[in-house]
């Protein structure tokens, strides 16, 4: 017996449409359920892309009511975590790597319920 789960409704991904294409290759039943776009900031570089992963077609009104309440998606989100790791590295580099493990956890955690609290 063969259980697929479904993927995540929504990826958005700097290079969302070569993941779209790996993901169909590898794992078809998974893919199916997802949607993958582009994010804002990658976009403008992705002239031979289809225009489905363009995350700005989806904001207009003709688009608005398909797009499942995706369609003002923080696309800058994975750049906004990244550039929060950054305060890591300096702390991390004098840790071993279980501790520097539960000290990125918490790092996170704090931050996740901080990102709530302001919504």
């Amino acid at each position: 017996m063969i259980i697929v789960r479904s993927g995540p409704g929504l990826i958005i991904y700097d290079r969302g449409c070569r993941l779209h294409t790996y993901m169909l290759r590898r794992e078809p039943a998974w893919a199916q359920h997802c949607k993958l776009r582009v994010d804002c900031s990658h976009i403008s570089n992705h002239v031979a892309c289809s225009e489905g992963y363009n995350p700005y077609i989806y904001r207009s009104t003709k688009y608005a009511s398909s797009a499942q309440n995706y369609a003002f998606a923080n696309t800058q989100v994975a750049e906004q975590c990244n550039s929060a790791l950054k305060f890591l590295r300096t702390p991390g580099s004098f840790m071993k790597a279980e501790n520097f493990m539960q000290y990125t956890r918490t790092f996170l955690g704090l931050r996740n319920m901080r990102k709530k609290q302001l919504v």
